[in-house]
């Protein structure tokens, strides 16, 4: 199977690599044992295994959600809960990374990576949560924008509460 990712594209991984003693080359693993702590990998894990609310038999991001906001959105779309769930669930790539000191330089598949992982994690932890159900998972870079969008809702309503 080919590489997903490519450790040299990040210069964070070259410049450890530039100090690095070992004779294998510095890898991403690396780039978080040198980089990252727990604190941040458990932000990480519940961007990538997201904790899901459900609420009129739509399911939402929770860090998403706020009853507010889901009226506003019902009403809105005309009670389209499928609406509701692509609007609300909605995750721009770049906006999770704001603060990111030289993001903008890192080659464009650098994001598509992190796009595509975001997808599949969120598919499969609908598929863990709500196994009778169907949903539609996307991961979409509209043409001229570096910035990607995931997204979900569900297909078939039958199975919902």
């Amino acid at each position: 199977m080919e590489n997903r990712y490519e450790a040299s594209l990040l210069p964070a991984v070259v410049r450890i690599q530039q100090t690095w003693s070992s004779e294998r080359p510095c890898r991403l693993w690396d780039l978080v044992n040198y980089q990252g702590d727990l604190q941040l990998g458990y932000a990480f894990a519940s961007l990538f295994v997201p904790d899901l609310v459900e609420v009129e038999g739509a399911v939402i991001l929770a860090e998403q959600f706020s009853t507010e906001s889901f009226q506003r959105w019902k009403s809105h779309f005309d009670d389209d809960l499928q609406a509701v769930e692509r609007m609300m669930n909605h995750l721009h790539v770049e906006d999770i990374f704001l603060n990111g000191r030289g993001d903008h330089l890192l080659p464009e598949i650098v994001g598509r990576r992190m796009g595509e992982a975001i997808k599949l994690c969120w598919a499969a932890t609908l598929h863990s949560s709500y196994p009778e159900r169907t949903f539609s998972v996307t991961y979409e870079v509209e043409d001229g924008m570096g910035d990607g969008e995931v997204t979900f809702w569900q297909i078939d309503r039958a199975g919902s509460a």
